[in-house]
Parts: structure tokens; C-alpha cells; sequence
């Protein structure tokens, strides 16, 4: 009965752990499109006419090497040419646009 019941909260947990993931990905996506692809493409390659003209580096060789903290300070505090979006996005949106800048990375 305990093994029943330990299965049971295990499949639970894991459908809503799945559930968060997949929402937290095209939250992130929708953020990303909205405030992020005009200048960092929609592959983050910085392919679009707004990153040619402030020089815009790509973002797979740039996030390869960060850390999701860092990535949030960058998005929060601004970084060279890109503005600070601190107070913009909730802490889940923030989160959820870091997971999904992991899943363009993860596209290449």
C-alpha cells in the first residue's frame, strides 16, 4: 500500500515538475521574442540589422560559458550597449527567459 501510494506522489510530482518546465520554456520564449530577437535574432545568432549596427556579439559563444546567476545580473543590470531590465520581469519570467536563452543554446 505505502509503494502504491510512494509511486503515486512520485508520478505527481514529476507530471507537475514537466508541467513547470515546458510552461517556464515558452514563457521564456515569448519574452525572448518580444524583448530580446530584435537585436539578438531569433536564434540569439545577432544576425538582424539592429545587431549589425550596434555590434551585437552572438549569444552561444557568450552564454556557453555563464552561469544562470550571471546571465540574470546581465538582463537585470545591463551590459555594454543593452539595457538593464531590472524591474521588468517578475523573478518566474526572469528564470524562464534564462531557461529558454539554455534552450537556444541546446538548438545549435
Amino acid at each position: 500500500m505505502l509503494s502504491m501510494l510512494n509511486r503515486t506522489v512520485f508520478l505527481c510530482l514529476t507530471i507537475v515538475a514537466v508541467t513547470n518546465i515546458c510552461f517556464a520554456q515558452s514563457d521564456g520564449e515569448a519574452i525572448y521574442k518580444t524583448k530580446c530577437q530584435t537585436c539578438h535574432g531569433e536564434t540569439g545568432a545577432a544576425n538582424t540589422p539592429v545587431a549589425k549596427m550596434l555590434n551585437v556579439k552572438p549569444l552561444n559563444g557568450l552564454l556557453v560559458k555563464m552561469s544562470e546567476g550571471r546571465l540574470s545580473a546581465i538582463i537585470e543590470d545591463g551590459a555594454g550597449k543593452m539595457p538593464a531590465y531590472k524591474g521588468k520581469f517578475s523573478p518566474i519570467q526572469l528564470k524562464a527567459l534564462v531557461l529558454y536563452t539554455d534552450h537556444l543554446q541546446s538548438q545549435k
